[in-house]
């Protein structure tokens, strides 16, 4: 994650699937280069579906997890919990 040599950011929300990097290697990168950096990941497959994706992000350091479709108002209270830390 080239950006992370310039700025390194407060928070950041991902999801889980996506087509370069997956989020699970987001997180784990995040972790190793910014371990202040909260991190709120998010993805369709969840707790209740075969494909739980969300328990290795929380292994590796997601501090919050949504499962789709996300409650905004949630994400937001978290938001506010997280970077109040």
């Amino acid at each position: 994650m080239q950006f992370m040599s310039e700025v390194v950011p407060d928070l950041v929300i991902t999801d889980i699937l996506m087509p370069t990097m997956d989020g699970i290697e987001v997180v784990r990168q995040l972790k190793s280069s910014a371990p202040d950096c909260k991190i709120i990941a998010i993805s369709q497959a969840g707790p209740d579906s075969s494909l739980d994706l969300l328990k290795p992000t929380s292994a590796f350091g997601a501090d919050a997890t949504f499962v789709k479709p996300v409650d905004l108002d949630e994400l937001l209270e978290t938001v506010k919990t997280l970077l109040s830390r």
